[in-house]
């Protein structure tokens, strides 16, 4: 039977005539929430491409001592704002901060000689995954078809250490997460219920903003939201209905800070592609009336772990079902690798549907 969260809330009024709600709301948004994240179910596991660019380094750039600026003979494209400008024979990296026809602005005042016609390198060293984005399973590259390692910065750093190397990649390091917001210019107008945004004040980029995530800064509890269509600069389309109780002069932001940071080693020479395998996050559900988006054996499960959840004990019902959920989708612990944690790299806590000593495990298809 398939099942929202408003079909769920009225099981769970039924088992407990004092139970508002509002309040079982609360808690089915919260087994939804809990169960796909506890493991990296098969139906999470998508594809993606990392599009990895090479090195642009055209004509000469003309650099002044404490300047923070620097002017090309070859006119870039806006594409160059945001990566690292490196003078050859100097070993420090300037972040280019904007860019004005030929003149871009960098992050720190140039530190090395004065020189007019300097060779240079600009290097795209930061790279966002995709917005549903959760764990890492493969990698490949696509030139070489070769593997390539999904690690944290500090285990790469242990192995590698010359970031300016060039070649086939052979490393993915995650390096952190954004600080600044991508763009938020201006305000957004989106009808209740609808998908369509209409941006005042400000410029939508389809090189910059499309298949991006976008929240609304005052309204947090609406989760996040996929820019799935770029119209033109003042209109685009969400990939889920606008539930918000603003219709206009909505403050947002596209790729908010906080999203992850990867850097790619060594810097392939040519463009190229890496390939990779990930199980992505599911968005919250926010209306009781939304279709979540497990299939539609999962539904059942999810019911019983809402009444486990508000019963805070682990039913018979709930064991059973998330048993032979788990034996349907080849779980089994003859053939698993450990999957994050439910609360590890989030903050704040979480009432966990499972015992603590359920090991939450997948099944690794190459």
């Amino acid at each position: 039977m398939l099942l929202t969260p408003s079909k769920v809330v009225g099981r769970l009024c039924r088992e407990n005539r004092d139970l508002s709600r509002s309040d079982a709301l609360d808690v089915v948004f919260q087994a939804y929430d809990d169960l796909w994240r506890r493991y990296n179910w098969p139906f999470r596991r998508t594809s993606g491409v990392l599009e990895a660019v090479g090195d642009w380094e055209t004509g000469t750039v003309a650099v002044v001592q404490g300047q923070r600026t620097v002017t090309f003979s070859t006119t870039p494209s806006l594409a160059i704002v945001g990566r690292q400008l490196r003078i050859d024979g100097d070993l420090q990296d300037y972040k280019i901060k904007s860019l004005a026809g030929a003149v871009a602005a960098i992050d720190s005042a140039y530190n090395g000689d004065t020189d007019t016609v300097a060779t240079f390198r600009v290097r795209k060293m930061d790279y966002m995954m995709p917005v549903d984005f959760d764990v890492w399973d493969t990698l490949r590259e696509s030139n070489s078809l070769q593997w390539v390692n999904g690690e944290t910065h500090a285990s790469f750093e242990a192995d590698f250490t010359d970031f300016w190397a060039e070649g086939v990649p052979r490393w993915i390091a995650q390096e952190g997460a954004t600080t600044q917001s991508g763009y938020n210019t201006g305000t957004l107008a989106i009808a209740y219920g609808g998908t369509t945004a209409t941006l005042s004040g400000g410029l939508f980029v389809e090189e910059r903003d499309w298949n991006r995530r976008l929240v609304f800064r005052e309204q947090p509890e609406l989760g996040w939201f996929r820019i799935a269509t770029y119209t033109d600069t003042t209109h685009v389309v969400l990939d889920r209905p606008y539930r918000g109780r603003q219709l206009s002069g909505i403050g947002f932001d596209i790729d908010p800070p906080g999203e992850p940071i990867v850097r790619i080693y060594p810097q392939p020479v040519l463009y190229t592609s890496i390939l990779f395998k990930y199980f992505r996050a599911l968005p919250p559900l926010q209306d009781q009336d939304d279709p979540p988006q497990l299939p539609p054996h999962y539904h059942e499960v999810w019911a019983s772990a809402a009444s486990a959840m508000q019963n805070k004990m682990y039913t018979p019902d709930f064991e059973r079902r998330i048993g032979e959920l788990l034996a349907r989708e080849g779980l089994s612990a003859k053939s698993i690798v450990k999957a994050r944690g439910i609360d590890e790299g989030r903050s704040g806590s979480r009432r966990s549907i499972l015992p603590a000593d359920y090991a939450p495990y997948y099944y690794r298809r190459r």
